[in-house]
């Protein structure tokens, strides 16, 4: 199994909304894969700069997986 695609591309975000739905796209993939059922469950989410919550938030994830 591999981890990583053999090609890739890259992407410029452009601007807040774009950041948000970015964001909200890998907040919320742990809970398609089905690992979590709840994206602050799922150990490796955030970064050395965002946590979780600030994540969450910034894409408004609670609301609108409701």
């Amino acid at each position: 199994m591999r981890l990583w695609q053999r090609y890739g591309y890259e992407r410029v975000v452009g601007d807040d909304d774009e950041l948000a739905l970015t964001v909200g796209y890998i907040v919320g993939n742990p809970v398609r894969a089905g690992l979590v059922s709840d994206p602050a469950q799922y150990p490796f989410l955030g970064s050395g700069q965002y946590t979780p919550p600030d994540l969450m938030l910034m894409c408004e994830y609670s609301r609108s997986a409701e």
